[in-house]
């Protein structure tokens, strides 16, 4: 049985091809990992949502990604699928995750505080 979105393990393989290998993060909707092509080891983020969530927003997420492809400073959409209980979008992974950015303003906000 599959497992909701949220709660994907560490080494299940996705899709036939993107093996998870850290959740990045979680929201309202699900969650956001990195993962790993099996065939080129390229990296990669999958979005995952509960097939239950209201208003399916990864879909329309995933049909915007998809229509903005070519303009610069957005992701890629590599794959997307759906299974029994969870819908994923895989996109080019950018950089360090929102919280991560956010940690380090706070540490260097701190920083600064704590020099004067």
């Amino acid at each position: 049985a599959e497992v909701i979105a949220g709660q994907l393990p560490k080494g299940k393989v996705v899709g036939k091809r993107w093996k998870i290998l850290k959740r990045l993060g979680t929201g309202s909707f699900g969650a956001v990992y990195k993962v790993e092509d099996i065939n080129t080891c390229e990296l990669a983020a999958l979005k995952a949502e509960a097939i239950q969530s209201k208003g399916n927003v990864l879909k329309l997420e995933a049909h915007i990604l998809r229509r903005l492809a070519k303009c610069p400073m957005f992701v890629n959409i590599l794959q997307s699928g759906k299974k029994e209980f969870y819908s994923y979008v895989v996109m080019t992974l950018l950089g360090p995750s929102l919280d991560t950015l956010i940690g380090l303003e706070r540490l260097k906000k701190k920083r600064n505080h704590s020099s004067r």
